[in-house]
């Protein structure tokens, strides 16, 4: 994520939330993109989540994990001096509201990030991690949980677009992950694909997901696997 360090490493961020955090999968491009930074908010509404980003941060004074719904935060107006979301707008099932109070809590003038997986225009062993994570999609659908699959560039750039943000600059990052063969990172993934269907073996869906999980696996096994690409953009709420 050079091209991403590059455009901000000169900043500073002031008061940063990071919405859907998970266990803070984002914090370290938070913590090392900009010049310095004065406190960062990890939010999620997975109370386990949380639990273990907290303990991750331990060494930082200044980072926190907080539990909270993206779409009705607690906090006031114009809080935070940068925002950001990272590869979870299709976990939201009310998008617009989520982004919508993440401009709310955004002063004037502060930097509002985002960064989402394409699914359109990859490689065969980025289509790996795809089929990998919308096969975790479909499982998640199944147990009643909104998640859905990636979206292409157009889509991405369109949702960004409609946030009206001014400066806006967006543009693609490949991650650092070369196309790997290494059996121990694809088998790695199996084994995740294969304990998440253990946990479906009494659904009436098992069969059809034992059938995507083969395709998933043997691709993987033919082309690797690479992370797909990321559409990134960076902009400022307007004073």
């Amino acid at each position: 994520m050079d091209v991403f360090h590059g455009k901000l490493k000169k900043e500073h961020a002031g008061r940063i939330l990071d919405v859907a955090s998970g266990i803070g999968n984002f914090m370290g491009f938070l913590i090392e993109g900009f010049r310095d930074f004065d406190e960062l908010v990890c939010m999620d509404s997975n109370i386990k989540a949380v639990q273990t980003g907290n303990k991750h941060a331990e060494e930082y004074e200044n980072i926190i994990f907080v539990q909270g719904e993206a779409a009705d935060m607690d906090f006031r107006d114009e809080t935070f001096d940068t925002v950001s979301i990272a590869n979870s707008l299709h976990h939201m099932g009310h998008l617009d509201k989520v982004l919508d109070e993440m401009k709310r809590v955004l002063k004037p003038g502060g930097f509002f990030l985002v960064m989402e997986m394409r699914c359109d225009k990859l490689d065969s062993a980025q289509m790996s991690h795809k089929k990998f994570h919308h096969l975790a999609a479909e499982i998640d659908r199944i147990n009643g949980k909104f998640h859905e699959n990636t979206f292409t560039k157009d889509e991405i750039v369109d949702i960004i677009t409609d946030i009206g943000l001014e400066d806006l600059d967006i543009f693609e990052c490949i991650p650092k992950m070369e196309k790997s063969m290494n059996n121990t990172i694809i088998e790695g993934r199996i084994n995740a694909l294969e304990r998440a269907l253990d946990k479906m073996k009494n659904s009436e869906h098992y069969p059809h997901l034992i059938n995507l999980a083969t395709e998933v696996k043997n691709h993987m096994r033919k082309f690797g696997y690479a992370s797909a690409t990321e559409i990134v953009a960076i902009g400022k709420k307007g004073q």
